[in-house]
């Protein structure tokens, strides 16, 4: 007989047990895949221990325990279908995220990797956005690991829970395999910059000076939209911009937003179109069926208004752009160019978007408007343009400054010949440092800002949410919590040098989907991860609990 320790396939909530106990007629390797009952119901569960059970240990599990061992259901692989290694990568992600270890465990097996499989007996491994899901893969011996474009926010993972970092578990792989890790980008994020300077530096940097030379070879152009207006030009393309894509055969132009305008307003009375789902303005999409409002959180869609629905006043006045505003626009003043535009407003499957890309490269005279399914495509042009990135500067977001100099810095690669970018206010360091290519600058600012509000890489962020359909529910919810956070704190000896608690507040979009959000944010400096968790067990689980957010709106 054989007692038998298993992972269950299923979410067991924190901090309740995450391992649980069976006996087998059998031996059964470490990793094996056994079916277990479980709550009446039969699942896959995976082996993390087994032990032969002798005589004593019988006697004492009868007399010291008040629940009875039950037995494995059934084996469903004998042979381990993780290996070792990979055990550990995935106690530490589901310790590090705060996760449950079957919910881990599921990413691992959900990927259907051969623990066999003679590929991964490779020494080095090479990592870029596209393949990210190898980092869960059974290597047996990495010499290498090289993270790819470093910078690209590709590599955190949004579409399940836990929202993972892929170059964080790189880092910890890198540390179980011994091996040594590189990461590659042709303009680092603060945070890794920082970390490869460091005397404790985890991984190596690699920057590519090639592409950075490429870029002081193209003329840079920076329009003030502010004198646009002043010339009395009141198109969202600047008359420079004109003239740039009148002379360019391809030519990129980027907006952060989609649609065509980002709200609608009465100037009669001042009533602004929300939805009625969520606090924001709804955004105005103009399509060949019909003129829509749409809600870019929730999807909700109204037909868009001709006349004030609050005061019949037919001032109606669109403002912002987006996407198929600037389509239009380079259509209106550029009938003889190829237009295209990528957003996922009429381009979110793969194959859609291959052939908008296609249409682009293989025409002449071409102009192609995008958002930020421009990047990652290995798209070029003679001339690379951003019409706005207001919306991102202008965000109350620490990452802001960060993400419009990557943006800067993606579409300037994207320029063979000249890349212009328009922006009401020039002055910004973001702005000015990316077009001087002083990334030196531009890092001294922001680490030192960083480090006075104490945010990464100088602190942990953990965003803690919470959303009721009833506001004053949320209110006294959020309250609660951060109180029992605070008591929690206390009895921990967790000192305010260590633990920062902001909060609570309503989240920066106070109703979403019909539900009111709050948020709580710490900022943790606390070194040791299992008294950090013995922190956030305070929180109740109808709190979705974040860890390294790439962004606290």
């Amino acid at each position: 007989m054989y007692i038998v320790d298993v992972i269950p396939l299923i979410k067991i909530l924190r901090p309740n047990p995450q391992i649980l106990t069976y006996f087998s007629a059998n031996a059964i390797k470490s990793g094996g895949l056994v079916k277990i009952s479980l709550r009446n119901k039969k699942i896959n569960a995976l082996v993390f221990n087994c032990q032969k059970m002798e005589q004593k240990t019988k006697i004492q599990l009868k007399k010291f325990t008040d629940f009875q061992i039950k037995p494995v259901e059934k084996i469903v692989s004998f042979k381990p279908v993780i290996t070792e290694k990979q055990m550990k990568l995935l106690f530490w992600i589901a310790e590090y995220y705060f996760a449950p270890l079957g919910i881990v465990a599921k990413i691992f097996l959900a990927k259907h990797f051969s623990v066999e499989d003679k590929k991964f007996k490779i020494k080095k491994l090479i990592i870029t956005p596209k393949n990210k899901s190898l980092i869960f893969a059974p290597f047996k011996n990495l010499k290498s690991i090289i993270i790819e474009d470093e910078s690209n926010e590709l590599y955190q993972s949004w579409g399940r829970k836990p929202y993972y970092n892929v170059k964080n578990i790189a880092t910890e792989l890198a540390k179980i395999h011994r091996a040594k890790l590189i990461f590659k980008t042709t303009l680092p994020s603060i945070e890794s910059y920082y970390y490869s300077r460091s005397s404790h530096k985890k991984y190596e940097l690699e920057i590519e000076k090639s592409k950075i030379d490429s870029q002081s070879k193209i003329e840079s152009f920076l329009v003030d939209m502010r004198e646009e207006l002043k010339r009395g030009n009141s198109s969202i393309i600047s008359l420079e911009l004109q003239e740039k894509i009148k002379k360019s055969e391809k030519s990129i132009l980027y907006i952060s937003r989609r649609g065509t305008n980002t709200f609608i307003l009465c100037r009669e009375c001042g009533y602004v179109a929300m939805c009625k789902n969520c606090d924001v303005p709804l955004v105005y999409h103009a399509d060949k069926a019909k003129m829509k409002l749409v809600c870019h959180h929730c999807g909700r869609e109204e037909i868009a208004p001709v006349i004030c629905p609050n005061c019949k006043s037919i001032k109606i006045k669109y403002f912002g752009a987006g996407t198929q505003k600037v389509e239009t626009e380079i259509k209106r003043l550029f009938p003889e160019k190829n237009t295209f535009r990528l957003d996922s407003d009429i381009s979110s499957d793969f194959n859609t978007q291959q052939q908008i890309i296609r249409g682009f490269q293989n025409s002449k005279n071409a102009v192609l408007v995008g958002a930020q399914m421009l990047f990652g495509k290995n798209l070029n042009a003679d001339l690379g343009a951003i019409v706005s990135v207001e919306t991102i500067l202008n965000l109350p977001d620490f990452y802001s400054a960060e993400r419009v100099f990557q943006i800067i810095n993606k579409i300037r690669n994207m320029s063979q010949k000249t890349f212009l970018i328009q922006s009401y206010n020039p002055e910004s360091p973001a702005i000015v440092n990316a077009l001087a290519n002083n990334f030196a600058e531009f890092y001294n600012n922001e680490i030192k800002a960083r480090r006075t509000f104490g945010y990464p890489p100088f602190s942990q962020i953990i965003k803690l949410q919470f959303a009721h359909k009833n506001p004053e529910n949320a209110r006294n919810e959020a309250k609660i919590i951060f109180e029992k956070i605070k008591t929690q704190k206390n009895n921990l000896k967790i000192t305010d040098e260590q633990l920062e608690i902001l909060g609570p507040v309503p989240a920066f979009i106070p109703r979403k989907n019909g539900l009111y959000h709050w948020n709580i944010v710490l900022k943790s400096k606390i070194k040791d991860v299992q008294l950090r968790n013995r922190l956030l067990v305070t929180i109740p689980p109808k709190w979705e609990i974040i860890i390294d957010p790439q962004t606290l709106l």
